[in-house]
Formats: C-alpha cells, sequence, structure tokens
C-alpha cells in the first residue's frame, strides 16, 4: 500500500495510442501495470512537485522484489479492483473528501486453495 497518489502523478506523465482502442481504455489499469512491470512503487524521478521523496529509504523498501498478492493504491481517480497479472490492485479512492466522507474497500479472501487471491478474493468498494 502506499500513501502517495502514484495513479494521479502517473496520469501526468503517461503517453499511450493505440487507435484502435476506445478513449482512455483501460488508462487506470495500465498505469497500475506499470508499478508491477518496473517493481517499483514510485517509479516516477523527478518526484511530483507535491510529494517528498528520500530515494535512499524509496530503494530499501519501495522496490517490489517479489509481485504482490494485493496492491492497493489510493487514489482521487476513479475506484476500480483489477486482477492484473495475478496480482490484486486495488483503488478505493481516498476515505475523505475535504470535509466529507469518501470510499474505502473491504476485501474478504476466502481460505486457501490452488486458487489465486485474485479468484478467492471479493472486494467492495463502500461510502463511508
Amino acid at each position: 500500500m502506499t500513501t502517495a497518489d502514484i495513479l494521479l502523478h502517473m496520469s501526468g506523465f503517461e503517453l499511450h495510442y493505440d487507435r484502435n482502442a476506445v478513449i482512455n481504455s483501460g488508462r487506470l489499469e495500465r498505469m497500475a501495470s506499470h508499478l508491477l512491470h518496473q517493481k517499483n512503487m514510485y517509479p516516477l524521478y523527478p518526484a511530483h512537485q507535491d510529494i517528498c521523496i528520500d530515494y535512499v529509504l524509496l530503494e530499501q523498501h519501495g522496490i517490489l522484489n517479489a509481485k504482490p498478492h494485493i496492491l492497493i493504491l489510493p487514489s482521487t481517480m476513479k475506484t476500480f479492483v483489477k486482477d492484473i497479472d495475478d496480482c490484486l490492485i486495488i483503488n478505493p479512492e481516498k476515505l475523505t473528501k475535504g470535509f466529507n466522507g469518501g470510499t474505502f474497500a473491504r476485501i474478504e479472501i476466502a481460505p486457501g486453495s490452488n486458487k489465486s487471491i485474485c479468484d478467492r478474493a471479493s472486494v467492495q468498494i463502500l461510502r463511508v
């Protein structure tokens, strides 16, 4: 889980063109998959102007040495729950929006089996 709004920050830098795709089709999912493929919780350099990054700590704790089962990326962008490369990626949005309640994710995972967590998980995005 990260507290930086990496999806919002990446959205300002990503360039993608596919003439056969619907406009912005899968855009948030594509940005989330960049995190998995780059194996980094904050792959932008230099960092967005709204955030201070300690690159020594990022290198120690922000590198994804193994693919996570669940990756929670809270963002102000639209909520989504997606299975991307057998990793359950969740954007529950923000818990608060100014003085108002926001949204959160309720995650339930069925007990062990040979199925992946993505197949055993039930995720609901709920309002506060």
